[in-house]
């Protein structure tokens, strides 16, 4: 799989520097993260649960009517990554 598979990217926005290191070492346009700023943007760092809110925001701008694959990435301390990797079906009305 590759970057460019993914349709919605929920980085967890420890900071500015993790969005800006992702999106270049993934090779993402700027628009990819859009929600992951936001959210750090409206509500800063709320350590795990962020991620639940980007992924919300993410999902609310996306709509209910397509099939998408997503990537939720997070950071912890040290060299802590977790990752997953899922799929929404289209038509969740």
């Amino acid at each position: 799989m590759q970057p460019d598979d993914i349709d919605l990217w929920a980085i967890h926005p420890g900071g500015r520097a993790v969005l800006d290191t992702c999106e270049r070492a993934l090779g993402l346009a700027p628009h990819a993260l859009a929600s992951s700023r936001a959210v750090l943007r409206h509500y800063g760092n709320m350590s795990s649960p962020t991620i639940l809110f980007v992924m919300d925001h993410l999902l609310e701008k996306a709509g209910a009517d397509r099939t998408l694959k997503g990537l939720s990435l997070g950071f912890g301390p040290g060299v802590t990554l977790e990752g997953i990797l899922w799929h929404r079906g289209g038509d969740h009305g």
